[in-house]
């Protein structure tokens, strides 16, 4: 009997501890957050102009060498200039060829460069969120389905959004 009234003394006593204690939980979803921060906004447009203008440079060179492609053929080139021009057409065309990829390449370390500097703001700024506001654990939301379920009171996207988005318009200020 003793045993029992011990155990059931126990159980009381954990459960009395969650209730006092229960951790605080929130999620987020991920990707609105991403997608609506300012910081990301901005970022994506700079990035997006920055990107224009590099592939605007390859365009114009592509458009030089098609220009002088059509050009030697309305001309009556014959024999050897023919084969010289045609040779310079093929090496302008390899090169040209290398630099839009190395342009491509150069375009996705910007863009990962640019994404992995508006993620370290957000979760730095979710990580201060948290400990101002008492929570022990924010999820995250993918649209690969890491999270299956949460009551939708525990979705603090738009009020973390809205202080993440002002904070950085006080930091830009």
């Amino acid at each position: 009997m003793i045993g029992i009234t011990l155990f059931c003394a126990i159980i009381l006593g954990v459960a009395v501890d969650f209730y006092l204690h229960r951790p605080k939980l929130a999620y987020v979803r991920s990707q609105d957050l991403i997608a609506r921060f300012s910081g990301t906004i901005e970022a994506r447009k700079a990035f997006e102009a920055l990107k224009s203008q590099m592939l605007a440079n390859a365009d114009s060179l592509e458009y030089s060498l098609k220009t002088k492609m059509e050009y030697d053929r309305s001309e009556s080139l014959r024999g050897r200039q023919l084969a010289e021009n045609a040779t310079i057409a093929r090496l302008t065309q390899d090169n040209l060829i290398q630099y839009r990829n190395a342009v491509e390449a150069e375009i996705e370390e910007k863009d990962r460069k640019m994404m992995e500097g508006v993620l370290a703001q957000v979760n730095t700024y979710i990580e201060e969120f948290a400990i101002e506001n008492g929570y022990d654990l924010i999820l995250g939301t993918t649209l690969s389905g890491s999270l299956l379920y949460a009551r939708n009171e525990l979705d603090i996207t738009e009020e973390l959004l809205s202080r993440l988005n002002q904070k950085y318009l006080d930091k830009k200020e």
